[in-house]
């Protein structure tokens, strides 16, 4: 209910933590002040109370607030956005309209948090989560946790140095100070303080007033008030300017370096000294064995102290302090100088005819390489501010110095020319420029110095001693379709640069270099570098490779993305291809290039243009034998795609035998109506129940089928009868089931897939084509990745051991930017995923969608079920009048509860609180299984749903249950909630950035009279069946103000009342206002035989798992 703040607070060694409730907190009376009181946050009472529940949640670690109760209560100003009128700051992450930009403006706002001191605020940062998911942890406080990493980072990897310094109070402190010289900090450096929200730099250093603090604690008894929070008109106050990124980022790195360091030498010994005692011994249990003059002595102390002064005066330390000052000033980088200039050094090729290369002094833009300033220039113009376009660089020639002094003492060859009073380069003979290529360049870098290479020098591999590739037509085969281990014809050719060598060319190129002191080689007017183990590797490559080369298909992908460039240890420089193998990976790497296909005759429907398109991918990657991913968002109409393709794959006469399509047992029912309606003239088979085909039984029944429906639960119980089919292909839906590769379900269904049986083949084949369909964001859960891609293209991502140390490890804990691309690069051609929000796919959708989801009945709602109608319609025969009616309308609440989950029946009287349902097993009722199935997805995607059901207990029991599923508390609203309760549920999930993302309304209390537009899907959980009551329902969410489409799901059990009265209403559509106007009275006026028609259960519905 709440949003976690924190910033570091510069100068003062300590971060403030504050809180932002989604609405007013407290009652405020009007007020004068100034800068007023902030109406949402927290007190720091509240804070210290709301933290706890926050490791209850997990969404802090246990050792984050470890140390709460010293933490200190405070007062701050802060600037924050404010429309001008409204009276109250933006909630944090709140969007603003176009239109409301003029009003826009920073005003000044008190907030109370907690002072929590350096010491233990990177215990803290790092009990944070790093991913910005929907936990209640606003962005500049994971900023700051972002930041406390690197600085732990500077510590493992010892970019730390001793500092000494005089403090205001007339004595010296010694500091553990970041050494941030290498380029990847500097780079790191300026990401940082460019990513660093506003929020963090509008602290103010202002004194709260006396008489402001003793109202502050009335206004807060007022909690509870009705009415809006009223704050008077106020001029802000002069406003401070915001603190500077770069001084603000060095001062808290400074910090956190300093605490960790300080407490890891607390418990080592001094040079010199030994421990006595054990590895926890304080300092007094050390004695000393070198003698250490008293004033380094007295430094290194302290540098393991809690406050880090030096008892020594500050008339001893002075000589000290210099030569420490000596030490570190070519290795100081000061913040102010974030996106200025260091000093640099460019290399350039000796001259036609010459031998000697030449290194040339300049500056370099840190943050724009390209921008350089000669070092004459620097020489010529002795200024404090130098100007090069639209850029200055501070203190220059001081700049410049400083660098050079550095470069010398990491590159001897420059030393001379420090001798000079203007230096501004240097020739190097051609072993000292090879050196300062391959070593003192990157050395250089390192040290925050740039160094600029020829192009062809740069490590660039169109540059090296590779080979060319140019890939042909795929090799013969007599399988219809081809795969990623399909071998594919490639020419190839060795080069250096830009220029091809034959076998002559490199031998004589080898005979005139020296690859031991000088493998610089001019070739083609370029240098170019020849390096031994490459030489190594095309001599074997030479020695091994005759004629043309084969490779497969998925070797040629991965040399494409760049993740495995090598062949026999010799990099790929170039790859080209032609004919087909041009075409395929043209189309992979540009679905717009994809030949589209037409919409099959047989399919009874109308898709989109981007199904249309989505069945034109799957056509093509079927054709090359590749599997596929389709991971639509939920509502795109994955099962319409799916079913188009299948017909398209017929009138092909691609559809050479049976499709086993995989799904959960919850829409084994919604699969086979829905082929039934889009597809009737494909022969569809339910392997389901007691009574399924096994062994042989189902081999010659599949014979003249063309889909096999299944469940994931019967591939393992049934492998060895479907190992004996022929299968086509097969198609996983809900494929996140096979998420957990070690599961007996995945590896049945990945088994199924290796291996295709066909007694007209001397050797097993795999299934010609798979696809995936999942409505979950597949590419951001890296297990779920692995196990999908592995089952639709075997090997193409490695074992799961190598993906995990390749990619899984760095990428989640690490954050490895480079390896989350290689890996998106990989996979991107075989997933396919739009977004409802994707400007091409919203503009096909209307904005309101409905479906109709299918789901059978468990063994014991059948059972239930059949005894609730045997028992009513024997005593329905003998009854009349009111008596029937009556008997009729309960029997049809019996049976719809039953329908819901099978103990329910029995009446509503006073319904359980959550805290007291009963825990349901999903499996008894599939339509309950199913619900879950789709709200994890609607959660994954950040969107919002209402569920509604006629039952408040009922309404219960789905809240404790969803709350267990999900992990995320579930809102319900019924007919006993009180008035304020309900207003404060309603105003909770319209306006609450984490408020709970499911609201359950019974249909008579939430029915009507609500205005629930955040929520985008709405679910009829049990039917009204009186269309004009379930619109108004569906109309909470569907009504002005909703900016999304808005998808509605209806829930109908087959073989019961339920599909029979849908079904009903749905051919007398015209009719249906008029025949169910009352609600279910009508149903009181059938015959017994009609009823019995109506209530008849379908054997065929009931789903058994065994």
């Amino acid at each position: 209910m709440a949003v976690l703040h924190g910033s570091w607070q510069l100068g003062e060694q300590a971060l403030f933590l504050w809180a932002e409730a989604w609405k007013p907190t407290v009652g405020k009376p009007p007020t004068q002040w100034q800068v007023p009181d902030h109406p949402r946050s927290l007190s720091a009472k509240e804070l210290k109370a709301w933290l706890p529940t926050l490791v209850e949640s997990g969404c802090l670690k246990p050792g984050a607030i470890e140390r709460l109760k010293d933490w200190s209560a405070k007062w701050r100003a802060i600037g924050l956005p404010t429309l001008r009128g409204n009276g109250t700051p933006l909630l944090a992450g709140a969007t603003v309209e176009p239109e409301q930009f003029d009003r826009l403006e920073i005003n000044l706002w008190w907030v109370e948090g907690l002072w929590v001191p350096a010491a233990l605020v990177p215990d803290l940062l790092q009990g944070l989560p790093l991913a910005a998911d929907e936990t209640p942890i606003a962005g500049d406080l994971r900023f700051w946790s972002h930041a406390a990493r690197w600085g732990l980072d500077l510590v493992a990897r010892a970019k730390a140095v001793p500092t000494l310094a005089p403090t205001a109070e007339g004595v010296a402190r010694s500091r553990w100070q970041p050494l941030l010289e290498g380029a990847v900090d500097r780079s790191r450096l300026e990401h940082f303080t460019q990513q660093m929200p506003s929020s963090c730099r509008f602290f103010q250093t202002l004194e709260r007033p006396v008489e402001q603090r003793a109202t502050a604690s009335n206004a807060r008894s007022l909690r509870g008030s009705s009415g809006p929070v009223r704050i008077s008109t106020f001029q802000p106050i002069s406003m401070q300017l915001p603190a500077v990124p770069a001084a603000l980022l060095s001062d808290f790195l400074g910090e956190m370096v300093d605490a960790r360091l300080r407490a890891t030498a607390a418990t080592l010994p001094l040079p010199g000294e030994r421990r006595v005692g054990g590895r926890g011994a304080a300092r007094g249990g050390l004695t000393t064995a070198i003698g250490l003059p008293p004033v380094a002595r007295d430094w290194l102390s302290a540098l393991g102290q809690a406050n880090g002064t030096c008892q020594s005066a500050l008339t001893e330390l002075v000589p000290l302090a210099r030569s420490l000052q000596t030490w570190l000033t070519p290795l100081a980088i000061d913040p102010a100088t974030i996106a200025g200039f260091c000093a640099a050094f460019r290399l350039h090729p000796p001259q036609p005819s010459a031998d000697r290369w030449y290194l040339e002094y300049g500056l370099q833009s840190i943050d724009q390489a390209g921008v350089w300033i000669p070092a004459q220039q620097v020489w010529r113009f002795p200024v404090e501010r130098l100007r090069s376009g639209d850029r200055v660089v501070n203190r220059p020639q001081e700049t410049l110095l400083r660098g050079l002094g550095l470069a010398a003492r990491l590159f001897p060859a420059l030393e001379a020319t420090l001798d000079l009073p203007m230096p501004s380069g240097c020739e190097l003979s051609a072993v000292e420029a090879y050196q300062f290529v391959r070593l003192y360049a990157q050395r250089f870098q390192d040290n925050g110095l740039g160094a600029l290479l020829p192009a062809s020098l740069r490590n660039q591999t169109s540059y090296r001693l590779g080979v060319r590739l140019l890939a042909g037509d795929p090799l013969a085969t007599d399988r219809p379709n081809l795969g990623l281990r399909n071998l594919l014809n490639f020419r190839w050719e060795l080069s250096l640069g830009d220029r091809a060598l034959s076998a002559q060319d490199f031998e004589t190129l080898l005979a005139k270099t020296d690859l031991d002191t000088m493998p610089l080689v001019e070739i083609g007017g370029e240098w170019v570098e020849l390096r031994p183990h490459e030489v190594r590797a095309a001599r074997d490559f030479l020695a091994k490779r005759q004629g043309n080369l084969n490779l497969t298909l998925d070797e040629a992908l991965r040399i494409t993305t760049g993740e495995n460039a090598t062949i026999d240890k010799l990099p790929v420089v170039q790859f080209e291809s032609s004919g087909a193998v041009a075409e395929l990976m043209n189309a992979l790497g540009d679905r717009a290039a994809i030949e589209p296909v037409i919409t099959p005759p047989k399919f009874q429907g109308q898709l989109r243009p981007y199904q249309e398109r989505g069945v034109a991918w799957l056509s093509f990657l079927e054709r090359w034998g590749l599997g596929a991913c389709l991971a639509d968002d939920m509502g795109l109409g994955k099962t319409p795609s799916t079913i188009a393709f299948l017909l398209h794959l017929r009138d092909r006469a691609a559809l050479v035998g049976p499709v086993l399509l995989v799904c959960p047992t919850s829409v084994l029912g919604n699969w086979q109506r829905e082929l039934a309606k889009f597809a009737p003239d494909l022969r569809v088979l339910l392997h389901h129940g007691d009574r399924r085909l096994k062994g042989k039984a189902l081999a010659r029944a599949a014979e003249d089928l063309d889909v096999v429906l299944i469940s994931y639960s019967l591939v393992f119980r049934d492998e060895m009868t479907l190992q004996a089919v022929p299968w086509c292909g097969i198609v996983l839906d809900e494929a996140q089931n096979i998420k957990n590769a070690e599961s007996k379900q995945s590896q049945a269904v990945k088994r199924l897939a290796a291996v295709a049986d066909d007694d007209s083949s001397e050797e097993p084949r795999p299934v010609p084509f798979r696809i995936a369909l999942t409505g979950t964001p597949v590419e951001n859960r890296l297990a779920e990745l692995w196990s999908i891609m592995d089952f639709l293209n075997p090997g193409y991502l490695g074992t799961q051991t190598f993906f995990q140390r390749r990619f899984a490890t760095p990428i989640e804990r690490f954050g490895d930017g480079a390896s989350l691309q290689t890996l998106r690069s990989l996979v991107q051609p075989f997933i396919l995923r739009r977004l409802k929000t994707d400007k091409t796919i919203i503009q096909d959708l209307p904005e309101k969608q409905e479906f109709n989801l299918f789901c059978g009945l468990s063994a014991s709602q059948a059972e239930r079920y059949q005894a609730l109608v045997d028992e009513a319609l024997a005593a329905i025969e003998s009854s009349e009048g009111i008596q029937r009616r009556g008997q009729i309308l309960a029997l049809l609440v019996k049976l719809k509860q039953v329908c819901n989950y099978p103990a329910l029946v029995g009446g509503e009287g006073e319904p359980e609180p959550s805290d007291r349902a009963p825990k349901l097993v999903p499996t008894e009722s599939p339509k309950l299984q199913r619900l879950g199935e789709m709200l994890e997805e609607v959660v994954a995607e950040g969107d919002r749903a209402l569920i509604f059901t006629q039952f408040a207990r009922w309404g219960h029991w789905m809240q404790a249950y969803l709350q267990q599923h999900l992990g995320r508390d579930v809102l319900f609203l019924h007919g006993g909630t009180p008035q304020k309760q309900r207003d404060t549920m309603v105003e909770r999930f319209q306006n609450d950035p984490q408020s709970p993302p499911i609201f359950i309304l019974s249909l008579k209390a939430g029915g009507t009279g609500l205005n629930l537009t955040r929520a985008n899907h709405v679910f009829h959980f049990d039917r009204w069946w009186n269309p004009a009551v379930e619109n108004q329902a569906t109309d909470r969410a569907f009504r002005i103000g909703q900016t999304r489409n808005v998808q509605v799901h209806k829930f109908i059990c087959t073989g019961t009342l339920e599909e029979k009265i849908h079904d009903l209403l749905e051919s007398k559509k015209v009719l249906a206002e008029q025949i169910v106007g009352t609600g279910e009275t009508w149903l009181g006026d059938l015959d017994t035989d009609a009823l019995r028609d109506l209530l008849l259960l379908d054997r065929a519905a009931i789903i058994e798992d065994r």
